[in-house]
């Protein structure tokens, strides 16, 4: 059996996908972690976040995410509803 190599693209989609989270790094995710603190408890109580050495990611109704410069925003796509996509962008594997 050959392991034969995926090669993965991403072009624009016709329609974004809703946001359900956003990612950022570096720069960005010291953004997105100060614009988060600044939240109102009632907002925070919605929404769940993981950070790293030099990521950070935050879950929650688009209605809840902030929204800043220079981070991604995913959303769940029917084609594969257990993936976070990036919301403006589609992948194709060929």
């Amino acid at each position: 059996m050959t392991n034969t190599p995926i090669a993965v693209r991403w072009t624009a989609r016709h329609a974004p996908l809703q946001a359900r989270a956003v990612v950022a790094s570096s720069a960005a995710a010291r953004a997105l972690g100060r614009r988060v603190a600044e939240l109102d408890d009632d907002v925070l109580r919605t929404l769940a976040a993981v950070a790293g050495e030099d990521v950070f990611v935050v879950l929650g109704d688009s209605s809840a995410l902030p929204w800043i410069d220079g981070v991604t925003y995913l959303g769940r796509d029917e084609a594969a509803p257990d993936l976070l996509l990036p919301t403006a962008m589609a992948p194709t594997a060929t």
